[in-house]
């Protein structure tokens, strides 16, 4: 094979490989920024690069509860947010983006185990199972919604739900949508669509990461490119 044929291939791979190499435009995504106690948890007016949507939030949710170990393992790093750590809470950052550039954002998302303090080995003395009174855990306490879109016209870009029933720690999922900007500032904004009753829908790693991607058409044109140079040239060397 050519050295030429070999940079074009490298230059194609490279392209497919762009949205993985660029750097994240979220602030603060883990949560890490914020001081939590160990073991611990604390409830705050804001976090460092996130704010409360008061419009969408429960009547109650006045702040945003952050943990670190307390009813299970953060996804990355130490700290977690719990959605309706008070009530069913939304929490939004504006971006900076490109008009008409299409992004990815990737995020964490588990439900709260059904049993709390149980994280370790061995299992703790005090383990417990949570929620108080309402302790089922599944997809009506653990149902998150995220939106994106310009400030005052955002549209529902993921809702699921988990289910963390008989569960002894989180267990993570990482789901992956796309948007295309329609301005300069694009609003990301997760919040606990279910029972409104201080427990479920944990959230990490938002900043693992929104960058630009390209269009899925761009990317299936490269894909052909790869594969018709490899078939070029195994037809000349046969």
């Amino acid at each position: 094979m050519r050295i030429g044929q070999i940079n074009l291939i490298l230059i194609l791979l490279g392209a497919l490989g762009l949205q993985s190499a660029q750097a994240g435009i979220v602030t603060n995504g883990s949560f890490e920024s914020d001081v939590v106690p160990p073991a611990g948890y604390t409830t705050l007016p804001s976090l460092v690069g996130w704010t409360i949507d008061i419009t969408r939030s429960a009547a109650n949710a006045t702040g945003i509860e952050i943990q670190a170990g307390v009813a299970g393992s953060a996804n990355t790093g130490s700290n977690l947010v719990e959605l309706d750590g008070i009530g069913s809470t939304f929490i939004y950052q504006d971006l900076a983006t490109s008009p008409g550039q299409q992004y990815f954002l990737t995020f964490a998302f588990s439900a709260r185990p059904q049993y709390s303090n149980c994280v370790g080995t061995p299992t703790p003395a005090n383990c417990q199972a949570s929620g108080g009174a309402s302790i089922n855990e599944d997809g009506t306490e653990n149902h998150m919604q995220v939106l994106v879109g310009a400030p005052g016209a955002l549209s529902v870009l993921f809702d699921g739900t988990q289910n963390g029933v008989g569960a002894f720690n989180t267990s993570w999922s990482n789901p992956n949508v796309f948007f295309t900007a329609s301005g300069t500032t694009t609003r990301i904004e997760f919040g606990d669509a279910g029972i409104s009753d201080g427990y479920g829908t944990f959230l990490d790693s938002v900043n693992s990461d929104i960058t630009s991607a390209p269009e899925p058409g761009t990317m299936l044109m490269i894909g052909a490119g790869v594969v018709g140079i490899a078939i070029s040239r195994f037809r000349k060397t046969r």
